[in-house]
């Protein structure tokens, strides 16, 4: 391992970049909220200006769907189906801006990542401007611009939608909401998180995975081996979404009382009660973007996938999956599809996601056959179940390329695989002798 290991380098250049976003986020978003009137237009301001400062021109990809939106809705009166419209103008223009940089070499430059991750929030926040789309509503042009760019969830998440960027906006005596105990709360693992993501990745950086020294390994190794990438991915999104949920919280951005029953991704379930009522507690349930405790300790994969990244989920849940005609196979499927392509158009992506069907069907039948009557053998079962599936998928997004995925796979000789097909067959025998024993 060694010989080859120590010539791998790690590079940490994007992620202080990131956190000198993050910084600047935090220090923007606490002074914004001592304005009204200009903070429309100032958060977008500052979205733009970040924007520019890290990837230069390419900041015109993210402009072009806002016009793509603004054209769709112009047009209305000659389409009926703008929702559709937003969804492909804006989903086609992320296949160009992917690669544009290969078919015009001489005009585009690949995306920086920071360009990259804009234009995926932007297609995110002007996908749900069609579907919410509402001809009575919808102002100008400078509007649309406005909710893209603002700063707040950019280059990191949440998702939001309009209606709480509106609220956001026009909320006067934000500064007054309380936040401090709120933000040290989001922040007291932070560091945790951040050292552990530091040390395991320099410990074990993502190119060695591609290497002979790996691959030559004995399989039981190679399976042990990747926790490590799966460990440090996890603790590198905790550690970044914390500190975007804290932002999110300084801004106010999201900040409703219990009663209004706020979710993330959706914004507030109830209108506004009137005032003097009960429960005037707020709280910040919109920009939370992701349950630790469930990604790590639950066994359900469902509900951990439910937990991570809470706000996409929404998404792909709302408008995609109960957009999407059939039944729930075909819907799962256009959901997977379309989550992988949002990812990107990398084979990684699409063999990642194409493992979660396999994995929510034993998952189904492995439950049917064994919560209920042995619920302690259940649950340790599908933890660890759970931790190689996702070990397994993982590494998919991690390596990306075809060649790279599918020769890590073959060195855990696809263990993935051979798990579920055994806990199928577990579980449709438990279930079948269960059925004899009632007859």
């Amino acid at each position: 391992m060694d010989s080859d290991k120590t010539i791998i380098k790690t590079s940490f250049g994007d992620e202080v970049v990131y956190a000198q976003i993050l910084f600047l986020s935090f220090i923007s978003a606490y002074f914004l909220t001592k304005i009204q009137k200009p903070r429309k237009f100032l958060s977008a301001f500052i979205g733009a200006l970040i924007i520019f400062g890290t990837s230069g021109l390419q900041i015109l990809h993210s402009l072009t769907p806002c016009v793509l939106t603004y054209l769709s809705f112009k047009l209305a009166n000659f389409n009926k189906n703008v929702k559709l419209t937003v969804f492909l103008s804006v989903f086609g223009y992320l296949y160009f801006f992917r690669t544009c940089h290969l078919y015009f070499p001489e005009f585009f430059d690949q995306a920086t990542p920071f360009a990259n991750v804009v234009q995926l929030i932007s297609s995110l926040r002007l996908v749900s401007l069609g579907f919410d789309y509402d001809i009575e509503s919808i102002c100008g042009f400078s509007d649309i611009l406005a909710y893209n760019y603002c700063f707040i969830g950019l280059f990191t998440g949440p998702f939001y939608r309009k209606c709480v960027f509106d609220d956001y906006c026009k909320s006067d005596g934000l500064d007054k909401i309380p936040v401090h105990n709120a933000v040290l709360n989001k922040l007291k693992l932070l560091p945790a998180t951040f050292v552990l993501y530091l040390a395991l990745k320099v410990w074990f950086p993502l190119d060695y995975f591609r290497s002979e020294d790996f691959l030559s390994k004995n399989w039981i190794i190679c399976c042990l081996f990747i926790q490590v990438p799966f460990a440090w991915v996890r603790y590198r999104f905790y550690t970044a979404w914390m500190a975007a949920e804290s932002v999110g919280i300084v801004s106010r951005l999201g900040a409703y009382k219990k009663s209004r029953q706020p979710k993330s991704g959706l914004g507030p379930k109830c209108e506004e009660q009137e005032p003097g009522q009960a429960n005037d507690e707020y709280c910040f349930a919109v920009i939370e973007n992701i349950d630790m405790a469930a990604c790590e300790f639950d066994p359900s994969i469902r509900t951990s996938m439910r937990k991570w990244n809470t706000s996409v989920q929404w998404w792909l849940a709302n408008y995609i999956y109960k957009q999407f005609p059939g039944g729930k196979f075909a819907r799962t499927t256009a959901t997977m599809v379309v989550s992988a392509y949002w990812h990107g158009i990398a084979a990684g992506y699409f063999m990642g996601w194409i493992c979660v069907p396999l994995l929510t069907v034993t998952e189904d039948l492995f439950t049917s056959a064994f919560k209920i009557s042995h619920p302690t053998f259940h649950s340790r079962v599908m933890y660890f179940y759970k931790m190689v599936s996702f070990s397994f998928t993982c590494m998919a997004f991690l390596l990306l390329d075809y060649s790279s995925v599918n020769n890590l796979w073959a060195s855990t000789k696809y263990i993935l695989i051979l798990f579920s097909i055994i806990l199928i067959l577990i579980s449709v025998i438990k279930n079948f002798c269960s059925k004899q024993k009632v007859q």
